[in-house]
């Protein structure tokens, strides 16, 4: 735990560089859309005040909406492996995307801190099994008390 002196900052930019300069013209459209789309930092706040039933801070609200951009940007390169796979072209359907939420819950099944039960949800629709808050077999149950 030595001062950082910036030398690890620096190749790390060069990295992203080189990694950006491969990108195909497709990846960069997607990679700058990315860039430049957003969550409404007031509408995160407030859905999870919802949810979660007590206030939460601004800082808070912001790393919701950063878990949730790469989450979302990982169940859409899902859907669109999953479109390739089955030999599909144009824009995602709700059966890639509803795919992609299925293998990504099979995929997070017994990682540490995984409450992902394969049942319920709001996207996947019903798959089977306990939905979320189930009190026998998985669910989220409570966070708080």
């Amino acid at each position: 735990m030595g001062v950082d002196d910036g030398a690890g900052d620096a190749e790390e930019k060069e990295a992203f560089r080189m990694l950006v300069d491969q990108f195909t013209p497709e990846q960069m459209h997607r990679y700058e859309a990315f860039r430049r789309g957003n969550l409404q930092k007031g509408s995160v706040k407030k859905l999870a005040n919802q949810v979660l039933n007590q206030s939460i801070t601004q800082s808070v609200a912001t790393v919701i909406a950063g878990f949730t951009k790469i989450y979302i940007g990982e169940i859409v390169e899902s859907a669109l492996d999953i479109q390739e796979e089955w030999n599909q072209t144009g824009p995602l359907t709700p059966d890639h995307l509803r795919e992609a939420v299925k293998r990504y819950r099979v995929e997070s099944q017994g990682a540490v801190g995984s409450h992902v039960n394969g049942g319920g949800g709001m996207i996947g629709g019903d798959t089977g099994g306990p939905g979320p808050g189930a009190s026998f077999g998985g669910g989220l149950g409570r966070m708080f008390r």
